[in-house]
């Protein structure tokens, strides 16, 4: 098949034409993009992706306070005055690179990763409004981590990969393996090193057709973009090469591929995936370590091409505007002549086309439009939503406690509820997202009935665990609102239903109210919150309201508020003293 192998440049150099001359489909440019229109003019239907450096970092971003959308926003308006509008021919462009925000196992990762999740998404937006395309992720080598059953740090990461499907988005990824290419990949592991090998009881590990640094990219696809209906994204491998990494054989060095060349004059190639370097030194062409390389990269190259999805890779660097960077240089060297011969030779051989993007379920009939339960103005909700599988009310008891002095969110068990409303703003914590089950999973049930809700998951074993997690993760900031509502009406129930909603004045701030509350209630899953925007907002068939001591908190009179702004509510008042007090007294207004 052609191949999919593609310089990454640093700067222009002659080797990197070579390959554009050779007929490879793809060309990274960082920083310097003097050359895309020489690459075009050789090969017209050349994919140019951009890079440009930026002079503040991702989590100086995320640590400023700003919201994802605002520091979105602010990224694309200095890359566009600094980059984009300077270079039209570049069409597709990458953001902030190898973000990291450590394990799903470490404090506040998986908040942070959500935050960066919905900063790609924005971003993709904002290019997609400016006619471009973006490259989301382009995490390190190894990150974030996957496996069949660890997919938290990519769930949190969901907003940007939606996004990317839906704004013709694509994937980056960065694999290194040393110190060979192969590295970590089938039965080259740790635990297959020749002293275990020796071990009493050793067995051979292969974990197959997927490698822990390279070919790692099939994991993400298998055990975390597929079974969400994602694996139709686009993956571009936007850095390739050999580097320092880890989790090599005692006696075998890791590092870039110059660092490799002497440890590779010496190894004998017995257990290699390719034939080159197995042959004998008196051999007519005598063993080379610049084609060795290129002879790794083209097996990597014969691996990508059985992956419709991976659009190409581009190897780490073509020329260098860094000394650091010199040791992974390949221009100049034999290396690009290799590639280029093998580019050229492959290059009228056909290719997997890409996957068909999913259908789009055609969109409803429209609705009768209806001001019934139309927003006083545009807000920001947030909805904490718990599983059909939290039947124990200690679950909204651990929310409460961990949240309800500082933030009133509404609290419940409806997911309509979550996602209802003219809103451009709502957002949903989603509490044990696996308690929806798989058909379908609950990010896409949202996408489908409820489409631009944003949500963030938080997994826990326990109430103990959930108020732990909240009392120690913040969580992220509400989405912005913008003043106008939507241009089409969102947020429409997908059927008619009955709300009820227990509505806490702003005065009651002991999370007391709402743990008795649910102890009285949770056996029907009632709507508990703080919000009278939440409780009368939703184009309902009924919209009841339990106003809990009403006279207080609001400053006014809420009945007649409620009239001017949500007409047609049903407002009950319960009055009472004490937590207990009101929680058996709206018990008896519940029939319980």
């Amino acid at each position: 098949m052609a191949s999919k192998l593609a310089p990454h440049c640093l700067k222009p150099t002659s080797d990197a034409r070579l390959l554009v001359e050779a007929g490879c489909r793809l060309v990274k440019l960082v920083n310097d993009f003097g050359s895309a229109a020489e690459y075009l003019a050789l090969r017209p239907d050349l994919t140019l992706i951009g890079r440009g450096y930026c002079d503040y970092t991702l989590l100086q971003q995320l640590e400023s306070g700003d919201s994802p959308e605002q520091a979105a926003a602010r990224f694309v308006r200095d890359q566009r005055e600094r980059y984009y509008a300077l270079n039209p021919l570049i069409k597709i462009w990458e953001g902030h690179n190898e973000p990291s925000f450590g394990g799903p196992n470490e404090s506040g990762a998986l908040a942070r990763m959500e935050w960066y999740g919905r900063f790609e998404a924005e971003r993709l937006r904002l290019l997609t409004g400016l006619g471009l395309r973006g490259v989301i992720g382009n995490f390190s080598t190894g990150y974030p981590e996957v496996g069949p059953r660890e997919t938290r740090m990519w769930e949190a990461f969901l907003p940007a990969l939606a996004a990317a499907r839906d704004l013709n988005g694509l994937l980056g990824l960065h694999e290194y393996s040393a110190p060979w290419v192969w590295w970590l990949t089938g039965n080259y592991q740790e635990a297959n090193c020749p002293h275990r090998r020796l071990q009493p009881g050793w067995r051979e590990e292969n974990i197959g057709d997927v490698g822990w640094l390279t070919l790692r990219y099939r994991q993400v696809y298998r055990y975390a973009l597929a079974p969400r209906d994602l694996d139709t994204v686009p993956l571009v491998i936007t850095e390739l090469g050999c580097d320092a990494v880890g989790h090599n054989c005692p006696g075998t060095p890791s590092g870039a591929w110059k660092d490799l060349a002497g440890y590779w004059d010496s190894y004998d190639g017995a257990r290699d995936q390719i034939d080159y370097w197995r042959k004998p030194r008196d051999a007519r062409d005598a063993r080379d370590t610049e084609r060795y390389y290129a002879e790794q990269l083209i097996w990597y190259d014969r691996e990508i091409q059985k992956d419709a999805y991976v659009l190409g890779a581009t190897i780490f660097t073509f020329g260098s505007d860094n000394s650091t960077w010199e040791r992974y240089n390949v221009a100049g060297t034999r290396v690009t002549q290799y590639l280029a011969t093998h580019i050229r030779q492959t290059s009228g051989e056909p290719t997997l086309p890409l996957p068909p993007t999913r259908p789009v379920e055609p969109p409803p009939p429209p609705q009768p439009s209806t001001s019934r339960g139309q927003p006083r103005e545009q807000y920001s909700r947030i909805y904490v939503l718990l599983p059909p599988t939290a039947v124990d009310p200690a679950w909204v008891e651990a929310v409460a406690d961990a949240t309800w002095r500082e933030r009133h969110f509404t609290i419940g068990a409806s997911a309509d509820d979550a996602g209802i409303g003219n809103l451009h703003a709502r957002m949903v914590v989603i509490i044990n997202p696996q308690g929806w089950g798989v058909n379908p999973p609950i990010d896409q049930w949202f996408a489908k009935n409820y489409p631009g809700v944003v949500y963030v998951s938080l997994r826990a074993n326990s109430p103990a665990e959930l108020k732990n997690i909240l009392l120690n993760t913040p969580l992220p900031a509400p989405i912005i609102a913008r003043p106008s509502p939507p241009q089409a009406p969102t947020g429409l129930p997908r059927e008619p239903y009955e709300r009820t909603y227990i509505l806490l004045n702003p005065g009651l701030s002991d999370p007391d109210w709402v743990k008795a509350l649910a102890r009285a209630t949770w056996a029907r899953r009632v709507t508990i919150g703080g919000s009278s925007d939440d409780a009368g907002i939703g184009d309902l068939t009924a919209r009841r309201i339990i106003a809990i001591n009403p006279g207080e908190g609001w400053g006014g009179d809420l009945l007649s508020w409620f009239e001017q702004y949500y007409p047609g509510v049903s407002v009950e008042s319960v009055e009472g003293e004490t937590p207990n007090e009101v929680a058996q007294k709206v018990r008896s207004v519940l029939a319980l």
